[in-house]
């Protein structure tokens, strides 16, 4: 949704953000114009594991508390699994027996990768965004900038696995290593 943020000290902000996130992901300072779009690096790796032990399986069913007039009411959201280092198991419905694994560098943000993306709007020109997307570790965006003295800028942000095997197309089959 768009908006437009009169903050602090004089300082306004405006561009779009995604509703219920206070990051203004595509938008202007006056000073700097940024924008983003996905980039297609390696975030996520699934496969189907052979050996996965029954023990290493918990059950998490996730809930959200929602207000309905004086009430605080829970809303539940369907139940999965996922094993207990916080891989995800896919609910598929396949002809393969074996259990799928989800591995998203998303499941693994820190409290440390958020700031950044807070603090898009207090950027005075391209050298300050590009430093302050060096901090960023969201998987996985492409950020042009620009600012008000012609400056152009460019970087991926995100959090890519580093691949150890080459491997081929399609999913893999593997033993389970936690």
């Amino acid at each position: 949704y768009w908006l437009n943020m009169n903050i602090a000290g004089g300082k306004k902000v405006m561009g779009g953000s995604l509703p219920g996130v206070p990051i203004i992901i595509s938008g202007t300072n006056g000073k700097v114009t940024w924008g983003l779009t996905n980039a297609y690096i390696n975030t996520a790796d699934a496969a189907f594991i052979n050996n996965l032990p029954k023990d290493e399986i918990e059950t998490i069913r996730p809930w959200v508390w929602f207000k309905f007039g004086p009430f605080k009411l829970p809303f539940f959201f369907k139940s999965f699994s996922r094993t207990k280092s916080g891989d995800v198991i896919l609910p598929l419905e396949i002809e393969s027996k074996l259990p799928m694994l989800l591995r998203w560098s998303g499941f693994f943000l820190k409290g440390k990768d958020v700031p950044p993306m807070l603090k898009l709007f207090e950027t005075q020109n391209v050298d300050e965004m590009n430093e302050l997307l060096k901090l960023a570790n969201f998987p996985a965006w492409n950020f042009v900038f620009a600012d008000y003295l012609g400056d152009i800028g460019y970087r991926v942000v995100g959090n890519p696995f580093k691949q150890t095997e080459a491997t081929p197309f399609g999913v893999t089959t593997m033993t389970y290593e936690n």
